[in-house]
């Protein structure tokens, strides 16, 4: 099953800063080896979640996750709109793969603390059908990664840009 919270809180402040709590669950399978999948499977969808920048990034996916997160976005003027996410990664279930990567460890001793993602996020639109989105994610292992891959350098670094088109 899967699970989305968030509480948020806006000021009248200039640049309408808002701030939200997030946390998200997504089940993973208890016992891998059962022939038995308990872990919640998104077939369909929108690639780009709160999670970052799914379609191309894609490091946090909908199934296995316990993930809380703050997210503060600003709008400065009317068609600029800024915004930063840091998201913490854990395993729902500790026997279970990490759902992005191959990595998993079947005796669970490799626990469950995936990692931290932080989204810096632009998004201007020049008019009602032309919008520009881009920004920097970045991704920080933790021990889960580190005990199964223990040459890796530690970090992920993401940069992407896009312009939509709507008609």
């Amino acid at each position: 099953w899967f699970n989305h919270s968030q509480v948020g809180y806006n000021w009248t402040a200039a640049w309408r800063p808002r701030l939200l709590a997030l946390f998200d669950y997504a089940s993973g399978d208890a016992d891998p080896r059962d022939d038995v999948s308990g872990a919640y499977d998104l077939l369909l969808g929108a690639r780009r979640f709160e999670f970052g920048p799914m379609g191309l990034h894609g490091l946090i996916p909908r199934s296995n996750i316990v993930s809380p997160g703050a997210w503060l976005i600003v709008r400065p003027a009317a068609p600029f709109e800024s915004s930063l996410q840091l998201r913490g990664m854990y395993l729902a279930e500790a026997r279970d793969r990490w759902r992005a990567t191959a990595l998993v460890d079947p005796t669970g001793a490799a626990g469950r603390h995936v990692g931290e993602q932080l989204e810096w996020r632009n998004r201007y639109r020049f008019t009602s059908h032309l919008e520009f989105d881009g920004g920097l994610t970045l991704f920080r292992e933790g021990p889960f990664v580190k005990h199964l891959r223990p040459g890796s350098s530690g970090r992920s670094v993401h940069l992407y840009a896009g312009l939509e088109v709507k008609y």
